[in-house]
This record gives structure tokens, sequence and C-alpha cells, in this order.
């Protein structure tokens, strides 16, 4: 899970996050994982989705826009990603 992956992929942090999201894409072993992340769209954009694509994923899974979770939303998604 990636909480934040907006600022992180705006900061100076973006070549770690890439480079994790590029070795997880060409794995073997890439789609067991599971990647959860937070993030609010940037100008318009997506920057997540355009990260995990530049990564390498061409699937992207579901995606859905909330609000801020709530302690008890957070612990709920632990439970289904353990």
């Amino acid at each position: 899970m990636i909480d934040g992956a907006d600022r992180l992929l705006l900061s100076d942090r973006r070549e770690v996050v890439t480079e994790i999201l590029a070795e997880i894409a060409k794995s073997p072993f890439g789609e067991n994982w599971k990647i959860v992340t937070s993030a609010r769209n940037y100008q318009g954009q997506d920057i997540v989705s355009s990260a995990l694509k530049e990564a390498g994923f061409s699937d992207l899974g579901n995606q859905v826009a909330i609000g801020a979770l709530s302690k008890d939303d957070a612990a709920s998604l632990g439970s289904g990603f353990p």
C-alpha cells in the first residue's frame, strides 16, 4: 500500500517509487502482487496511473475514487491485503 503516492511521485523520490513498480511489473511473480495507492489527481492528471503504465503495467485493475479513509476503512484494507 502506497499512501500519498501522488506526493511521492511529485517529489525527488519519484525514481525510487517507479523503479520498485518497474521491478514488480517485470517480475515473473508480478501477478501475485496487489498494489493499493492513495492519491489525488494533479492538475487534472492521474499521475499514479501514468506511473504504473510507465513502469510496465498494462492492466491497472480496479480503480475507485473515494473520499478520505477512516481508521476503520484503513484497517479493513489492511485485513484484505495482508
